[in-house]
């Protein structure tokens, strides 16, 4: 799923992204914990009112409530760093790793980098963070190329201190910078491309200084399509705890919605699995609706109003132009 320029192409069908989470699930495995699939006895006890998912004012007026389903939680606060976040980052971290190592190859094989004296170097990330991704990423960079990748993080400045402590323990450097995600986040880019326009590019490049050849990328929390992958890993396994406790396929999975990484992976493995045998739900906080407004009208929103919700993780604008759009 790699792409001549270094970022990850997009996929264009249910298969191609299906095929990424595969991929994603063998670069991640032993780094990950898979995280149990939980039964809710008082969520289960709870009659569902069939009525309520219908489009049928018919069946609306009429359908009495249904047996209560059996609900699950699949616990990814048991994750490391308490988020499924590390299953994206570590995802793309891994991939672009190996592309800084294949093009540093590449590079020392021509005669012309061979005498500029260059070193063989490694990978810096830039990513922007309220937290949770920020935190990810310095533990999967911390725990594939701990050596080899160097990671920057832009935070607002209102960012939780405990969460910051936790990114600077793996190793990363954090940058307070704006009042909230997205100000950060467009700090955190403009980082990216001056750096690689003093080094000369996407290669880190350094030609003829004796400096090591590093490459440079910015990791998004959800923009990227090894992240969505690696999000949707986590479908995967729900796929697979299911066939294997109850020899079945859920019915319905909902899933939470920010910027649409998790939701967009999950969303996209289940369906090539299942098709409309499965039922996908986002969960979105109603005072910061702007995945959903944008989904309602055909196009990302910039002008949605909001307001402060407990579900920060969840909260924000939506990147130009995001591949889970």
């Amino acid at each position: 799923m790699s792409s001549s320029e270094g970022k990850a192409a997009v996929p264009s069908s249910l298969e191609e992204w299906a095929q990424g989470v595969e991929e994603a699930a063998r670069h991640i495995q032993p780094h990950v914990r898979e995280t149990p699939l939980l039964h809710s006895s008082w969520l289960s006890s709870i009659p569902f009112d069939a009525s309520s998912s219908s489009s049928s004012s018919s069946s609306s007026s009429s359908s009495p409530a249904s047996s209560p389903p059996a609900v699950y939680f699949k616990c990814e606060q048991f994750q490391h760093t308490g988020s499924f976040k590390v299953r994206g980052a570590l995802n793309a971290v891994s991939h672009y790793l190996t592309q800084a190592s294949s093009s540093v190859s590449s590079s020392s094989s021509s005669s012309s980098s061979s005498a500029s004296g260059n070193k063989s170097g490694g990978l810096d990330i830039i990513a922007a963070s309220t937290g949770n991704h920020g935190m990810a990423t310095a533990f999967a960079a911390n725990a594939i190329g701990k050596d080899n990748v160097r990671v920057t993080v832009y935070v607002p400045e209102n960012a939780s201190k405990t969460k910051l402590d936790i990114i600077r323990s793996f190793g990363a450097e954090v940058v307070p910078h704006g009042d909230n995600c997205m100000d950060s986040e467009v700090r955190a880019r403009e980082h990216a491309q001056e750096a690689q326009g003093r080094r000369g590019g996407g290669d880190g490049g350094g030609e003829g200084t004796g400096e090591e050849v590093r490459q440079r990328v910015f990791v998004s929390p959800y923009n990227d399509p090894y992240v969505v992958c690696g999000q949707g890993t986590i479908m995967r396994e729900v796929f697979a705890q299911m066939e294997a406790a109850l020899q079945k396929m859920p019915d319905m999975i909902i899933a939470s919605v920010g910027g649409g990484g998790l939701l967009g992976g999950m969303a996209a493995y289940a369906k090539w699995r299942a098709g409309d045998a499965v039922h996908v739900v986002a969960a979105q906080p109603q005072n910061s609706p702007v995945m959903a407004r944008s989904v309602l009208e055909g196009h990302i929103r910039f002008d949605v109003q909001e307001q402060e919700t407990l579900s920060g993780g969840t909260a924000g604008a939506v990147e130009a132009g995001s591949v889970t759009f």
